[in-house]
C-alpha cells in the first residue's frame, strides 16, 4: 500500500493539489498508523543519497501529516539547507526548535541557515539582525559541546558584526588548544587591525607566515601594516617638525614685541620727564625775583 500510496501523495505535494492531499491524509492516517516511521525512514535516505528533492517532498509530507513531529521539521530543514534554500531550511528549523527547544543539532543548523541566508543580503539592519541571531545560536552549541568548527563559525560572525574584541576571545580559545590554527591566528590578526593594535597585528601575521610562508594574506596584511606604520611614522615625524617650527615662530615673533614694549616705555619715560622738565623751567622763569 505504501509503494502506491505515496508516489500519488509525492504527485499532489508536486502540483500543489490540497483537497487532494487532504484526503489522501486521512486515508494515510486511518490506514498507515506508523506512517510516520515509513516517511522519515524515505526522507532520510534520500538525503543520505544526496537526493534533495526527493527528500524535501517527502519530508514536507510527513510535516504536513504531523505537524507537531520533532525529527519530520528537523530533517526536512536540513534538506533545504543541504539543497541551498536557506530561506525554507530557517523556517523548518525555527519549527522543529521550537518543538525541542534544548536540541543542540537544531540550533547549529539553525544558526547555519540563517548565516548563509545572510550572506545574500545587503548590509543592513536586517542583516545585522540576522547575523546577531545566528551569533547567538552558535555561542549557544559552543557553551554545551566547545569545538573548533563551532567557535570559528561563531568568531566570524563578530568580526562581521565588528564585534573585534568578542571575537578576538573566540579566535584565542582556538589557538589556545591548536596554536598553529592559521584560519583562528587569521582571524585574530584581522580583529586586533579592528581594534586598532596595529603591532600586535603585525606580531600574529608574523607567526603565520613562519608556519604557511606562503600564505598570501598574512603577507597582503603584513605589507598593509608596515604601510601603516611608515605612514604613523612620517605623520608623526612631519607633526614633530611642525611643532619645533612652531615653536621657533612663537619666539620670534615674541622678541621684538618684548624690545618694542620696552622702547615705547623708554620713549613715555623720556617724553614725561622732558614735559615735566620744560614745565618746571617755565616757573622758574616766571616766578618773580626776591
Amino acid at each position: 500500500m505504501r509503494r502506491r500510496i505515496l508516489p500519488t501523495l509525492k504527485h499532489h505535494t508536486i502540483n500543489k493539489d490540497w483537497p487532494t492531499i487532504a484526503d489522501l491524509n486521512r486515508s494515510l492516517l486511518l490506514k498507515l498508523p506508523d506512517l510516520d516511521k515509513s516517511l522519515l525512514l524515505l526522507g532520510r535516505g534520500s538525503l543520505n543519497a544526496k537526493e534533495f528533492e526527493d527528500a524535501k517532498r517527502t519530508l514536507s509530507i510527513a510535516c504536513l501529516l504531523y505537524p507537531h513531529h520533532v525529527d519530520a521539521h528537523f530533517y526536512c530543514g536540513v534538506a533545504h539547507l543541504r539543497s541551498g534554500d536557506y530561506t525554507a531550511a530557517a523556517h523548518c528549523l525555527r519549527r522543529s526548535l521550537a518543538l525541542d527547544p534544548a536540541s543542540l543539532r537544531c540550533k547549529r543548523d539553525l544558526a547555519d541557515a540563517l548565516a548563509r541566508s545572510a550572506q545574500s543580503l545587503p548590509r543592513d539592519e536586517q542583516r545585522a539582525a540576522i547575523e546577531q541571531e545566528a551569533l547567538s545560536l552558535f555561542l549557544q552549541v559552543a557553551a554545551a559541546q566547545p569545538s573548533a568548527e563551532i567557535i570559528l563559525r561563531a568568531a566570524g560572525l563578530a568580526l562581521e558584526q565588528s564585534q573585534f574584541a568578542e571575537a578576538l576571545e573566540l579566535f584565542r580559545a582556538v589557538v589556545k588548544a591548536q596554536p598553529a590554527h592559521v584560519p583562528a591566528l587569521t582571524g585574530m590578526s584581522r580583529c586586533l587591525v579592528g581594534l586598532q593594535r596595529a603591532s600586535e597585528a603585525m606580531s600574529v601575521a608574523k607567526h603565520i607566515v613562519e608556519i604557511d610562508p606562503n600564505n598570501e594574506t598574512a603577507l597582503g596584511q603584513l605589507r598593509e601594516l608596515r604601510f601603516i606604520n611608515d605612514n604613523d611614522d612620517r605623520a608623526q615625524q612631519e607633526r614633530r617638525i611642525a611643532a619645533d617650527a612652531l615653536s621657533s615662530h612663537v619666539k620670534h615673533s615674541h622678541a621684538p614685541a618684548t624690545k618694542s614694549r620696552a622702547q615705547k616705555s623708554t620713549s613715555a619715560e623720556a617724553l614725561s620727564g622732558g614735559s615735566d622738565g620744560a614745565r618746571t623751567r617755565d616757573l622758574r622763569r616766571d616766578r618773580p625775583a626776591l
